[in-house]
């Protein structure tokens, strides 16, 4: 069919895994200011601008137990 052949196209995986991150990384900072973890400007716009699933996921897994950006970051 060739309305499926678009959903797993390249351009379309792309998207799909740079909203995924871009989700996740919402999700990350909202974390990391209800629990009070300061940030500066640019380290979230690294947050916001991770396009990398995997990073984003690694980041997902240690926020709830860092206390600050670089004990994210790290690793």
């Amino acid at each position: 069919m060739r309305t499926q052949t678009r959903y797993f196209s390249e351009p379309f995986r792309r998207a799909y895994a740079e909203g995924y991150a871009e989700g996740y990384a919402k999700g990350i900072l909202w974390i990391l200011d209800q629990r009070r973890v300061g940030l500066t400007e640019e380290q979230r716009r690294r947050i916001r601008g991770c396009t990398d699933p995997e990073e984003a996921d690694a980041w997902g897994k240690r926020v709830l137990d860092v206390s600050s950006a670089d004990e994210l970051f790290a690793g």
